[in-house]
């Protein structure tokens, strides 16, 4: 008789291998679940880093930032699955934002969306905190609100900031929620959005400061050819100009016209503001006067036409002081007319002897401003500076100004040394005063010396 099979064993092989074969089908599932995140994880790596190649390219082609945001928006709908992605640009209300760019939406939402204004928390935009809104997201105000007029029922929200403040506020989402095409918005995303409005912040602040810097290097061109090449040699009188910008471009001008053998016109002047608008306030300021030189040298009517000429060609408030005079080196005088401008000092024997301040306004403000002219005559040895102020009102760390006094002492003292030598005494003089404190102003003069008789010829440099 066979033997009877042991029905305990044979239970307890059978529990045995349905525990291994549970084990193994868990481990595969494991395994499967892990592939997943991980494929899901590499896919939004992929998307991210093709999506930033995207964007470097909109950045680097264009100068204006809604350009950027519209690229950005298309970007992340096609690259990063999403339905609708916005970005919300800030109204004149504190911390509230209104869409301006949008993708996913008929033609007929955009009144409604352009319409809608949402007010976020100071936390979320000092980018503490972002939102995150998927199945199981806390319902708050603001995340209905969203929901609601944006149409979005999951979503990931984050600030644009930069130096400047905050741009903007991007937010994208999803219609819905389906395994494996449309997952669940997670920290991962967060981080990838994240990332993204880091990316297009930083590279819109760097555009706007390539922008800036290239602006500034034209400027700069500008002011350098409207500069004088060259000083004009003047027979008896030593000629000298020297400029030291506060920034890459100037506000200060100086220019030498010579009108003929015997004539040579000298000016000085300051145009309001910095930079490119600056550099063009210049070069319209300098053809104004040397168009009105060339047709007549009198500097009163020289100045009156040039005034005019800049009130009908510049933008209202823009403006400039001018000192304007014609040397004639056979009389040796000076006649001048002084709009606005700082008064320029003449230096007879150790003694400021005159201070030019017969004029009028400044120029460009007022259409029909009139300008008196006055003469001064320059003996051997005299000394005539033109100065900006630059020079008077650089501060030192005690916040003392260089002043018009110690310039005069400066001029008395030094009045015997060469008309170079002497520039550079004061534009030295300026810089030691100022030590330590950051150059406020430009700083620009001119000096004009009358050789004393039979002394040797000197080149100015």
């Amino acid at each position: 008789m066979a033997d009877v099979p042991d029905t305990d064993a044979l239970t307890a092989e059978l529990e045995y291998y349905r525990q291994r074969i549970d084990r193994l089908a868990g481990d595969t599932l494991r395994r499967d679940y892990l592939t997943s995140e991980l494929r899901h994880q590499l896919r939004q790596n992929r998307q991210a880093f093709s999506l930033l190649a995207e964007l470097q390219r909109s950045i680097q082609l264009n100068s204006e930032t809604t350009h950027v945001f519209d690229d950005a928006v298309r970007g992340i709908n096609a690259q990063l699955s999403m339905d609708r992605t916005l970005v919300l640009a800030p109204t004149e209300t504190l911390n509230a934002f209104r869409p301006a760019h949008w993708i996913g939406y008929r033609e007929e939402s955009a009144a409604r969306l352009g319409a809608a204004t949402f007010v976020f928390p100071e936390s979320f935009l000092a980018g503490s905190q972002s939102l995150l809104v998927n199945g199981t997201s806390d319902r708050t105000p603001l995340v209905e609100q969203l929901r609601e007029a944006l149409e979005i029922p999951y979503f990931v929200a984050v600030p644009l900031r930069s130096d400047e403040g905050v741009l903007g506020v991007l937010l994208s989402g999803r219609l819905r929620e389906v395994k494996p095409v449309c997952p669940p918005l997670d920290v991962g995303d967060v981080d990838t959005f994240r990332a993204l409005a880091s990316f297009i912040s930083t590279g819109i602040r760097n555009k706007r400061i390539g922008v800036l810097e290239e602006t500034l290097r034209v400027a700069a061109r500008i002011q350098g050819d409207l500069l004088p090449k060259s000083t004009p040699t003047l027979e008896g009188y030593e000629l000298v100009g020297r400029t030291l910008p506060a920034q890459i471009v100037g506000g200060d001008y100086y220019d030498f016209i010579v009108v003929d053998e015997g004539r040579c016109a000298i000016c000085l002047g300051d145009v309001a503001g910095k930079g490119l608008p600056a550099a063009l306030l210049m070069a319209n300021l300098q053809a104004s006067i040397r168009g009105q030189t060339l047709w007549s040298p009198s500097a009163a009517d020289c100045m009156t036409r040039a005034n005019r000429l800049l009130f009908l060609s510049t933008d209202p408030g823009s403006y400039a002081t001018l000192v304007y005079g014609v040397l004639n080196t056979r009389s040796h005088y000076f006649s001048y007319t002084n709009g606005g401008h700082n008064a320029p000092m003449l230096v007879h024997r150790q003694e400021v002897t005159a201070r030019l301040t017969t004029g009028g306004t400044v120029l460009g403000l007022f259409q029909n401003s009139k300008f008196e002219e006055d003469v001064v005559h320059l003996d051997a040895g005299d000394v005539l500076v033109l100065y900006s102020d630059g020079v008077t009102e650089a501060v030192d760390t005690e916040g003392r100004e260089f002043g018009e006094t110690r310039l005069a002492s400066l001029l008395t003292e030094q009045h015997q040394d060469p008309a170079g030598t002497l520039a550079d005494r004061i534009l030295n003089s300026v810089i030691l005063h100022g030590r330590g404190m950051p150059q406020a102003d430009d700083i620009t003069l001119v000096v004009v010396k009358r050789m004393p008789p039979n002394a040797p010829a000197r080149r100015t440099l």
